[in-house]
């Protein structure tokens, strides 16, 4: 589910430049050193919406290849690996077959049980 950062000052209803951060997510495939493929963990049908994910979504992950800290921690997961994903803007997820795609800009990477954060960026 997409989710305003609690500092943004956005109640998530605003499309503007709030920061979203997508909670709990696990990484099925990793394509390459700044794409991941991931399943979300977290969210509702009854949040669905054109702007939101919801759970079992899968989708793919891109960040920049010019995002140094974004690599480095992608060159530390393995599928399965629990994350939480995050972007600078709400537009909606771009539709490319076979999964969804989102830019994202910020990865935080869980501890084995996926319950306590160990690394953030």
């Amino acid at each position: 589910m997409l989710k305003p950062n609690e500092n943004s000052g956005n109640n998530g209803t605003n499309i503007g430049n709030a920061h979203l951060l997508i909670n709990k997510v696990r990484v099925a495939e990793i394509k390459s050193e700044h794409s991941i493929i991931v399943e979300v963990l977290d969210g509702s049908k009854s949040t669905e919406g054109e702007y939101s994910l919801v759970k079992g979504d899968i989708i793919c992950v891109n960040y920049s290849d010019t995002n140094e800290r974004a690599i480095e921690l992608i060159s530390k997961l393995n599928a399965g690996s629990i994350v939480n994903i995050s972007r600078h803007n709400t537009t909606k997820p771009s539709n490319i077959k076979p999964y969804k795609t989102l830019e994202c800009t910020g990865i935080d990477i869980y501890d084995s049980d996926g319950e306590n954060v160990i690394e953030y960026f």
